[in-house]
């Protein structure tokens, strides 16, 4: 488990498990008055995003793929690059 978020009075949870090394999050602060779907209007904070992937600090380490991001190193792929892959998974209770 790399993440858990709550809402006590309702008892809603969402958990993150992840095999990457870190998680990005999001607060939505430049939602400012955004439309969205049918027609809602988005304040700030209005939504969270959390983003498995390896620490945007570390580009350019000269590991291969596997092994820099399981030492959750950041990489940067191009066409010809090694295949890349990692797993998330989400689970809500209502």
């Amino acid at each position: 488990e790399v993440a858990l978020l709550t809402y006590p009075p309702s008892g809603r949870s969402m958990r993150v498990f992840s095999d990457a090394p870190g998680v990005q999050v999001y607060t939505a602060n430049y939602l400012d008055g955004i439309t969205g779907k049918g027609k809602r209007r988005h304040g700030k904070w209005d939504g969270v995003c959390l983003e498995t992937q390896a620490f945007p600090n570390s580009v350019g380490e000269k590991l291969g793929v596997d092994e820099a991001f399981l030492r959750g190193k950041c990489f940067i792929l191009s066409p010809s690059s090694e295949k890349y892959k990692h797993t998330v998974e989400y689970q809500f209770n209502f």
